[in-house]
């Protein structure tokens, strides 16, 4: 999913409540990965959060640190332009 925000302070939980809350809904329907996208708009970029088995296909396909939960990716604005296709292409190789 993705929601969009002026101020990341104003968000209502911690990221590690999202983390959580995140690997809780993709346990609970069986998904192997369940990704946030929290779009910035004074920033002008999106903050991924992402949990799940196939955690290496989100490392590569926005070139992050193995390990990470989530990433800031400046300039993203859009998840069907930008996040979806990276992905995709990761799942076709």
């Amino acid at each position: 999913g993705q929601i969009e925000i002026l101020d990341p302070d104003s968000l209502p939980v911690s990221r590690e409540q999202l983390q959580e809350e995140l690997e809780m809904i993709r346990q609970e329907r069986d998904y192997d990965l369940a990704i946030l996208i929290v779009t910035d708009l004074l920033r002008d970029g999106s903050e991924l959060h992402f949990a799940g088995t196939i955690n290496r296909g989100v490392e590569m396909a926005f070139n992050i640190q193995a390990g990470e939960k989530s990433v800031f990716l400046p300039g993203v604005m859009s998840r069907k332009k930008q996040v979806v296709p990276p992905l995709q292409r990761w799942l076709q190789k």
